[in-house]
């Protein structure tokens, strides 16, 4: 099979113009394991395994793989052989630790030399986000990040010549600032659709749910796949998200990972959960 250059220019047809959002979430739930790519034609974002786009490669015959597979597996293929597709800044040219440094430098002499030796060494990633909470640091931090990852999924837009929205946009309406102050994360909220799921596998053994109460902790089941989450709410433009990471188990065995929750209106959110290593699946949920 000969593989096409994803650099190459494209045509210059007119593509629709981007969400800055949509490329920053996905950006953020990049690893080694998932890949994130744009598709010019509709400019929606898809979410593929590295072992999904070594399957496409290696096969081309899909009929032996379950129904979500294959259609994982036909997109890899046009990634693959198609100038469709442009892939996303990965965690390496991200680099988190790097934005990490920075936001140390940011803060006053005596604090940012010791959060600076806090990142040294083995261990960084979670001294770094106790050392934020302990010196009531966190909201800065995360408001910090979001910028950073603003600012490099821009700069990279750009370069590719792709129309996008949302930057530096931070009004609202009064109607949408009255609407806002009804609207909370907490409760539990059944999950109606999973990107990489079926309804008949996310309900199997119970209705889906994710569970959010006052002190930001909560918890969540869909398959059989269940944990503990922890999160907090962070500023996402001119509006407002729920990030988490979660502990529990993927059938018999430990899992963990990371997402998110948005809300639509006061009783739907949209959301997308990680597992750490594996799958990363958009979903949506009503209020219970």
């Amino acid at each position: 099979m000969q593989l096409v250059d994803l650099y190459a220019p494209l045509s210059s047809e007119v593509f629709p113009m981007v969400k800055l959002s949509d490329i920053v979430d996905a950006m953020d739930l990049t690893s080694e394991m998932i890949r994130a790519f744009l598709h010019r034609p509709t400019g929606e974002v898809v979410m593929l395994s590295a072992d999904t786009i070594s399957t496409a490669q290696e096969e081309d015959d899909f009929s032996g793989y379950l129904d979500w597979e294959q259609q994982d597996l036909e997109t890899a293929k046009q990634v693959l052989e198609t100038n469709d597709y442009l892939e996303l800044p990965d965690q390496f040219e991200i680099d988190e630790y790097s934005i990490m440094e920075s936001f140390c430098c940011t803060l006053n002499d005596r604090l940012s030399a010791d959060m600076l030796n806090q990142i040294r060494g083995s261990g960084a990633f979670r001294r770094f986000k106790n050392a934020i909470h302990r010196y009531d640091v966190a909201d800065d931090w995360y408001q910090y990040k979001q910028a950073s990852l603003e600012k490099i999924a821009a700069d990279w837009l750009e370069m590719e010549g792709v129309a996008y929205e949302g930057a530096g946009s931070n009004t609202q309406s009064a109607a949408e600032v009255e609407d806002s102050t009804k609207m909370t994360f907490e409760g539990t909220w059944h999950i109606s659709e999973m990107e990489m799921w079926d309804e008949d596998y996310f309900n199997m053994e119970v209705q889906a749910y994710v569970t959010v109460n006052n002190r930001g902790t909560g918890d969540f089941q869909f398959g059989l796949v269940s944990g503990q989450i922890d999160g907090e709410i962070v500023k996402d433009g001119k509006t407002e998200r729920f990030e988490f990471t979660w502990e529990g188990n993927d059938e018999c065995d430990e899992a963990s990972g990371a997402g998110w929750l948005r809300l639509k209106t006061a009783d739907e959110l949209e959301g997308r959960i990680k597992l750490h290593g594996g799958d990363s699946s958009m979903f949506a949920a009503r209020r219970a």
